[in-house]
């Protein structure tokens, strides 16, 4: 097995999946097909992805040695995969992206009280100023409508934070065996609910992108920089989907987010920056101590 990455590396890797992950919620948006449909060919697509990953890096025995925590990370990832894609078509992509950024709280309090490990101060202080930019939102768009999608998004953070918690916890995890599982467990779901599984060439174009390059790729960079961070630090990274999801899909549909949720991308996306920079910072000062 190789050596966790760094922790530039790792952050590195954080937020190119983040990069690779912000058009998620244009593609659910722009593909004509039902929900189910959906769900069933992004994680047929997503399984292929891992099929052929594990392939190419001759990893054979990977789902073998996954275990009960590899099961339960794969059903994590499944459910939130789940909530994720019926939230996007219930509520605005904005209101859905907003929630999820309580994950990183969620992560914190789930490492503090299930493996007793506390998160440095710089941490807390980051996921308590995230609340506060969400509790800032008030109830103008949470609300009517949009109850049902902003619960599921509720879902999906609760099921994101468990994941990246549980992959933080287990490095010698295979991440992208753990996804697969995931893959398998949601891809029969889907073909059951849908009604049909018939597609159109462009959405099936649309579909394959979003399964492998989109959520395969991220996810697996997530997976690998959790060996390194904690999932509440991972979490804390892909908040910046706050200001880049609404983006894609503004110009994408011209879905425009409204003002409260701009702001709340704005300090979001701040105290990321800040808190990876600390990060670096205290990284940088313990090796100057050793060295010294």
């Amino acid at each position: 097995m190789t050596p966790p990455p760094g922790h530039a590396r790792a952050l590195a890797l954080a937020v190119g999946g983040i990069v690779l992950l912000s058009p998620d919620a244009l593609l659910i948006k722009l593909i004509s097909a039902d929900l189910w449909t959906v769900v069933f060919y992004r994680n047929l697509f997503l399984l292929l992805f891992v099929v052929g990953l594990i392939g190419v890096t001759r990893r054979a025995g990977a789902v073998r040695g996954l275990g009960l925590p590899g099961l339960v990370a794969g059903l994590l990832y499944a459910a939130s995969t789940l909530c994720f894609v019926a939230s996007i078509r219930h509520t605005t992509a904005a209101n859905t992206l907003v929630v999820l950024g309580a994950i990183p709280m969620i992560a914190a309090l789930m490492r503090w009280g299930l493996l007793g490990r506390r998160e440095p101060p710089r941490t807390w202080f980051a996921a308590m100023v995230v609340m506060a930019a969400l509790a800032g939102l008030g109830a103008s768009g949470f609300a009517g409508d949009h109850l049902l999608g902003i619960g599921l998004a509720g879902g999906t953070a609760l099921c994101m934070a468990g994941y990246l918690t549980l992959l933080a916890a287990k490095p010698s995890l295979d991440r992208a065996a753990a996804l697969g599982v995931g893959a398998l467990v949601a891809l029969p779901i889907g073909a059951v609910l849908a009604p049909g599984l018939a597609v159109t060439a462009p959405d099936l174009g649309l579909l394959a992108i979003l399964g492998s390059a989109v959520v395969g790729g991220s996810f697996v960079a997530f997976g690998i920089a959790t060996r390194t961070l904690s999932g509440a630090e991972v979490g804390l990274v892909m908040l910046l989907e706050m200001a880049l999801g609404p983006l894609f899909v503004w110009i994408g549909l011209g879905e425009v987010p409204d003002r409260a949720t701009v702001a709340a991308g704005l300090v979001i996306a701040a105290t990321v920056a800040v808190h990876s920079w600390l990060g670096l910072g205290r990284v940088r000062s313990r090796r100057s101590s050793s060295s010294s």
